[in-house]
């Protein structure tokens, strides 16, 4: 009777268990069963801790390895490809009216690994005959600034295959010959991406093949801002507007449109080639 009595605590006292885990971990006896299971798996990977530990560690070296040699091989591809883009960015610049320009690629390595790698890329230019070659982000005029990264995502598109670049006030400082060279080379680029240009110059306004007039006007102390797109015939005038400021006269307009006319010869120039 006693024995009876003592399994019979037993099984409740372990009834008490099962039921004091099932509340506290949520869920039934299925699930405490599943848990049981998973926390079983668990406490076998801490009984092999140190093998655990030593496999870990190996696969990091492996791993390591790996990247250190992914690494090495980024850094030959780069170097490999440093003197066909320093070639190809110098070709741009000159087309641009750079024509003693200098340009050149330094790779420095540090000891970390970052996603791009273990090389530190900075660009060199000087655009001035006897000048030195100073970084990128240290040219001074926006004019050639606004050239150069022209240049830079130009050839850029070429190989990333860039859908649509986007360049604002690219005709800061520059104007004549140069804008012309701008605008051409805006219209090259075209024909493999979609090219948007905020500009106020009549040359590179003129060699685009659509036109949006952007106005803001100011009412009850509020701005707002109208896109239009515009027809041949104003486009032609707003190109004269460029030309002449406030007052346009019928010159003003046979200029502008034989710009126009002269930008559609160049386009369809390149498209021939």
């Amino acid at each position: 009777m006693q024995d009876e009595e003592l399994d019979t605590a037993k099984i409740e006292e372990r009834l008490d268990q099962i039921r004091h885990l099932m509340q506290k971990y949520r869920c039934d006896e299925e699930g405490l069963l599943k848990l049981t299971e998973k926390k079983e798996q668990e406490l076998e990977k801490y009984r092999h801790f140190e093998e655990e530990k030593a496999r870990a560690q190996k696969l990091c070296q492996n791993a390591f390895v790996k990247l250190e040699q992914a690494a090495n091989d980024l850094s030959s591809k780069r170097r490999k490809c440093a003197d066909l883009l320093c070639s190809q960015l110098i070709k741009a610049l000159v087309d641009l009216n750079f024509l003693d320009v200098r340009f050149e690629i330094h790779m420095d390595q540090t000891e970390q690994i970052g996603p791009g790698g273990k090389d530190v890329v900075t660009f060199y230019i000087a655009t001035n005959p006897g000048e030195a070659l100073k970084p990128l982000a240290a040219v001074a005029s926006g004019g050639e600034l606004s050239r150069i990264m022209l240049a830079v995502k130009s050839v850029m598109a070429q190989k990333e295959e860039i859908e649509t670049l986007i360049f604002d006030e690219i005709d800061t400082g520059i104007s004549g010959r140069t804008a012309q060279k701008v605008a051409k080379r805006l219209s090259e680029t075209a024909k493999g991406s979609q090219v948007i240009c905020i500009s106020h110059l009549a040359q590179i306004v003129s060699m685009a093949d659509t036109h949006f007039l952007i106005e803001k006007n100011a009412e009850n102390e509020r701005t707002t801002t109208h896109i239009t797109k515009l027809s041949e015939e104003e486009s032609i005038r707003e190109v004269a507007r460029l030309l002449g400021g406030a007052e346009i006269t019928k010159n003003v307009l046979d200029t502008a449109k034989e710009m126009k006319d002269m930008a559609n010869r160049t386009k369809e120039s390149q498209i021939t080639k």
